[in-house]
């Protein structure tokens, strides 16, 4: 895991040039999705989809995630030295793609409110929560049996979440087609006959978008954070286990500021 990140120049160099342009693209792409929103409740606003009635994604809860964002990201850059620079990182890009998710899935829900009623935008959320539950339960206990040899056995909540979560998947798509199919053949002459396929394709492509970042957290991202917490918790006990001084560890920058001239430093 440590070579891993290590040999990656994006985690590792300061100040590079792809970690600033991703850094600037992250800024503005927070406010893209609600101005599409705030743009599409206009009058004049040409759409297939019934007029925006219930905005769930407004400007003021975007500015609420963007300061949770930044103020993680300012945190990460005041306590980041030499050795946890490739963490650092890795928990910027975490914290990036779930508020991401957070604004995509409200995007759509605002979207397709007026489509797929409350009970259908309910349901595609609650299903996310489970196979939250699901995933991040499997992992977290597939890595205590890794690092401290537990054995576990799963109890009823779990074998019927994960039970019906992998139902879900298996047959979500025809439970989406055929919910669709009643919500707009059953809607009343005076309603908009919205495009079937297009609305088809957006809601099967949140549900998959969910699955495959909630997958991508729990084994891909999952891991490293939880690495890196413990080596920033335990920072000089791992230094001293991988033989390094004060400064090979910490860095010239961070060991002036902190370290040198205090009773952290060694003598």
């Amino acid at each position: 895991m440590d070579k891993d990140t290590k040999s990656r120049k994006v985690y590792t160099k300061r100040n590079s040039i792809s970690f600033v342009v991703a850094s600037l693209f992250s800024f503005g792409i927070f406010f893209v999705l609600p101005m599409i929103i705030k743009m599409a409740k206009r009058d004049n606003w040409e759409s297939s989809l019934p007029p925006i009635t219930t905005n769930l994604f407004p400007v003021g809860l975007v500015n609420i995630l963007f300061v949770l964002w930044l103020g993680a990201w300012i945190y990460s850059k005041k306590i980041v030295y030499d050795e946890n620079i490739p963490y650092s990182r890795v928990f910027n890009v975490n914290n990036f793609a779930i508020i991401f998710i957070i604004e995509v899935n409200l995007f759509f829900a605002t979207a397709l409110m007026n489509v797929l009623s409350v009970w259908g935008i309910l349901s595609i959320f609650i299903l996310t929560l489970m196979m939250i539950y699901v995933t991040f339960s499997s992992k977290n206990k597939s890595l205590q049996s890794l690092l401290f040899g537990y054995t576990f056995v799963n109890n009823k909540m779990d074998s019927f979440f994960k039970k019906l979560v992998e139902n879900c998947i298996k047959f979500g798509g025809v439970i989406v087609l055929i919910y669709l199919l009643c919500k707009i053949f059953s809607s009343s002459k005076g309603e908009i006959k919205t495009d079937f396929m297009g609305i088809t394709i957006a809601t099967v492509s949140v549900i998959v978008m969910n699955i495959i970042v909630v997958i991508g957290e729990a084994y891909l991202l999952f891991p490293y954070l939880l690495y890196g917490y413990y080596k920033e918790k335990y920072s000089e006990e791992y230094r001293l286990y991988e033989g390094k001084t004060q400064l090979e560890w910490y860095g010239e920058k961070y060991f002036d500021k902190h370290i040198k001239g205090t009773s952290l430093e060694e003598s």
